[in-house]
């Protein structure tokens, strides 16, 4: 992994100020961030298949900030929303972040720069106090990226920092150092995921009383709502239903066309086989 970090952090500065015209494809810091680091990011993940991991150095033009990001599956699966790990290489190219991060483009094109500034830096904040006693590498120390205020992204990924690792580009730490920094990055993700992400206590009681579990312990109230937001998030049931590609209910092994005519498949709802509120704090499951 340190060997993929060093092609990225020491080609990116001068790769970034090439001849676009020629393109990234081959470039060293291009291949490191998309396609190698993601690689060995992936080879010391302990549950390969709950993560998605890639890398950008742009979607045409050259980042200002390049990234390489761990995004748990059921938080999210783009890093426009949500919460996830991300490698953040400063716009000079002299500092790399292991950050514990926030989604920032979705909250800024729905409610503006500012206010999505303001509630990125809430958010920090909630999480921030749950990992509270449990940091032990990594640290709440601000990240500095460099880039002008007025830079669409850069501030709110600065808001948006957790916690994490700060490293020199020119001095990078050891092979086990970095892969010890990640390992604590991804057991601090797994918690919050667990344990509400960056909903306060009380929207995750109002949730859970809402939906009629007033009697029902804290814990259970967090795995609950950890349930309902992966079962609300239309995409899984989209996919579920694509991998199948039937009309057949598994309920009564009956057709919905034959019941219903044309609009048959889509009476078809997606349910958990092993509901999520009854696994074990940290436990997955396929959806």
């Amino acid at each position: 992994m340190r060997a993929e970090i060093l092609d990225w952090v020491a080609k990116y500065p001068h790769d970034s100020r090439g001849d676009l015209a020629k393109g990234k494809r081959n470039t060293l810091s291009h291949v490191s961030v998309t396609k190698a680091l993601p690689a060995a990011i992936g080879l010391r993940v302990a549950e390969p298949d709950r993560y998605i991991i890639k890398g950008s150095t742009g979607s045409t033009n050259w980042a200002a900030v390049s990234w390489v990001a761990i995004l748990d599956r059921a938080v999210t699966e783009t890093n426009r929303r949500g919460y996830y790990i991300v490698y953040l290489l400063s716009q000079d190219g002299d500092r790399l972040y292991l950050t514990l991060n926030q989604g920032c483009e979705q909250l800024s094109k729905d409610i503006g720069k500012p206010s999505a500034k303001d509630e990125l830096e809430r958010r920090a904040a909630i999480m921030r106090a749950r990992l509270r006693g449990r940091l032990a590498r990594l640290g709440v120390n601000p990240i500095t990226l460099g880039t002008p205020p007025s830079h669409r992204l850069g501030p709110l990924y600065e808001a948006g920092h957790v916690v994490g690792a700060h490293y020199q580009t020119d001095a990078l730490p050891s092979e086990t150092e970095l892969v010890a920094d990640l390992e604590e990055a991804l057991a601090h993700y797994k918690f919050l995921v667990a344990n509400g992400g960056y909903r306060s206590t009380e929207d995750i009681i109002e949730e859970a009383d809402g939906d009629g579990f007033e009697g029902e312990d804290l814990p259970f109230k967090k795995k609950y709502v950890a349930h309902r937001t992966v079962e609300r998030d239309a995409s899984h049931a989209k996919k579920v239903k694509a991998y199948f590609n039937t009309d057949v209910c598994m309920g009564c092994d009956r057709s919905m066309t034959d019941l219903y005519g044309d609009i048959g498949p889509k009476v078809l709802e997606v349910h958990h086989l092993i509901p999520l509120e009854t696994l074990a704090t940290g436990q997955i499951t396929s959806f």
